[in-house]
């Protein structure tokens, strides 16, 4: 037997793993539906969980704003505030 020549009843091996590789069409095949798949399945969850999402319901309005600079004084009344993470703040008063 020359060196190069193959031994009785062996497969086609990888010549480093020693494990039969499968034909490269079919390789590629296999892993384009197991993207394919995946991508379908994320797409389905992202749609499902978008319909279960709440809608933001209107649960009241309001009619009048007052910013308290001094505790137990009275009120100053405001036509805009800003929400701070002091407290509220309006045109030139700041909310405790």
């Amino acid at each position: 037997m020359g060196i190069n020549a193959p031994m009785a009843g062996s497969a086609a091996l990888a010549p480093s793993s020693g494990l039969q590789l499968p034909p490269l069409p079919l390789a590629w095949i296999c892993t384009a539906a197991a993207l394919l798949s995946g991508i379908a399945a994320a797409w389905v969850w992202q749609r499902s969980r978008r319909s279960r999402r709440p809608r933001l319901k209107l649960v009241g309005t309001v009619a009048a704003l007052f910013i308290y600079p001094v505790k137990s004084c009275r009120g100053v009344a405001v036509k805009r505030a800003e929400m701070t993470s002091l407290g509220l703040r309006g045109e030139k008063l700041r909310d405790r």
